[in-house]
């Protein structure tokens, strides 16, 4: 059984926009690509790893959300289901090409100034491990953790935006965060890859 039920429905303007392109209202639609762009983009590219394939995912993603806009749910965000439209053209172009070896999760920088060499190596190198841990998960449970950490999505909102039962979103993410942990793990202190 499905736990459908919404954290957040759309709101109130978001259901308006949508209204308006259902009228033939183009920069409504404009205001709704530019709002989700950005965050579609890192969602894609996270999923995949395709640096130079990413705009053409979120574009095919607004051209395949502005084609099904009236099967558009008001209960849910609208940030939900352009992520699941954005998942499943990312599946879809996983099927064609391989994922590139671009990387899957950068880590910033934190705090002000600039880390000293040795701080800028040894992020370096954990970046490396942590791609390579992040691009060995099955894609199940990447696209459960990419949905969560780069899409900012709750449990609820991933199961609706992969129309998956709550409760199977849980266990992939426990999972692969346990998995992720164990690939991590020898970067700690005094640990050896």
């Amino acid at each position: 059984m499905h736990d459908r039920s919404p954290d957040v429905g759309a709101s109130g303007e978001e259901r308006e926009l949508v209204r308006r392109v259902l009228r033939g209202d183009r920069e409504a639609y404009r205001l709704i690509v530019l709002r989700h762009q950005a965050s579609l983009a890192e969602l894609v590219f996270r999923q995949t790893g395709d640096r130079a394939g990413t705009d053409d995912m979120v574009q095919e993603t607004f051209l395949r959300a502005y084609k099904a806009l009236d099967r558009f749910d008001p209960r849910f965000r609208l940030s939900t289901w352009l992520a699941r439209i954005a998942i499943n053209v990312a599946r879809d172009q996983g099927r064609r090409a391989r994922v590139r070896e671009d990387g899957l999760l950068r880590v910033a920088p934190r705090g002000g100034g600039e880390p000293s060499p040795l701080e800028a190596a040894a992020r370096s190198e954990a970046q490396v491990q942590v791609d390579l841990a992040l691009r060995n998960l099955p894609e199940a449970q990447r696209e459960v953790v990419v949905l969560a950490t780069f899409g900012g999505l709750t449990q609820r909102e991933i199961a609706e935006a992969l129309a998956l039962p709550l409760g199977t979103v849980k266990t992939r993410h426990r999972t692969a965060l346990l998995r992720l942990r164990e690939l991590v793990a020898p970067l700690g202190p005094g640990g050896a890859p």
